[in-house]
């Protein structure tokens, strides 16, 4: 939540969301800060493109990707499931 309190400028850069529902009051609040705080470009990575947040995210002009995700247990697990399938990098647990 660091990123919904800071109030420094994003002029210039790019916000990249991963949430696997787009309904959390989380999602909510870093889609809101990173368009009141002048994000270049929102991009948000979810299996729910008709989330709140992915439909506030579209209002304001911003990017939604879908993904499926590999197991619907609850939503943090979701959102793992997608970072699992989209990094090349390490694995979250």
């Amino acid at each position: 939540m660091q990123f919904v309190t800071d109030v420094s400028g994003l002029s210039g850069s790019d916000v990249w969301l991963f949430t696997a529902g787009a309904e959390s009051p989380d999602a909510m609040a870093v889609v809101q800060s990173a368009y009141r705080r002048g994000a270049a470009k929102i991009f948000m990575v979810t299996r729910s493109p008709h989330g709140h947040a992915a439909i506030l995210l579209e209002e304001l002009g911003g990017k939604i990707f879908t993904a499926p995700v590999s197991d619907e247990r609850d939503s943090w697990h979701e959102t793992f499931s997608i970072l699992r399938h989209s990094s090349p990098g390490p694995q979250p647990c």
